[in-house]
């Protein structure tokens, strides 16, 4: 479901949704998993921080320059 929602297969629906949405909507389904199934919670925000840091990393920086 994380990977799913992160890396959208259709790019369609992946141009039309923005990543900080996608994020918001995966972190706020893990928030509810955790009351439930804690360990499953915190392996699913490890793969979510994997999925987006190389997404993050890789955009430029405010004066257009790549980020460090």
């Amino acid at each position: 479901m994380v990977d799913l929602n992160i890396r959208i297969p259709d790019a369609h629906l992946a141009a039309t949704l923005p990543l900080a949405w996608r994020i918001g909507f995966v972190a706020g389904w893990l928030s509810g998993l955790s009351v439930a199934q804690p360990d499953d919670a915190q392996a699913g925000m490890i793969m979510l921080a994997t999925l987006v840091a190389p997404l993050l990393l890789s955009s430029p920086g405010p004066q257009g320059k790549e980020s460090i």
